[in-house]
């Protein structure tokens, strides 16, 4: 179903990091969009969010290979 409505995703079985895509994919969703800045924010205490690192770090990876600017 997702492929029929071309959502994008990632093959899990390849080892890839699965929070990295995700932050990858939603940068890059905004910037198609128009955005030149994107900021994310998460919790700084890692037991109440195990994945805003990872999906932090593809923000910050997307952005400045665009030129856009991560916050």
């Amino acid at each position: 179903m997702l492929d029929d409505r071309n959502v994008p995703g990632f093959d899990t079985s390849t080892g890839v990091h699965i929070n990295y895509e995700i932050g990858r994919i939603r940068a890059e969703h905004l910037l198609a969009q128009g955005y030149s800045q994107i900021a994310f924010a998460h919790l700084r205490d890692r037991r109440q969010d195990p994945y805003g690192d990872d999906r932090d770090q593809a923000v910050r990876d997307v952005c400045p290979a665009t030129g856009a600017a991560a916050l």
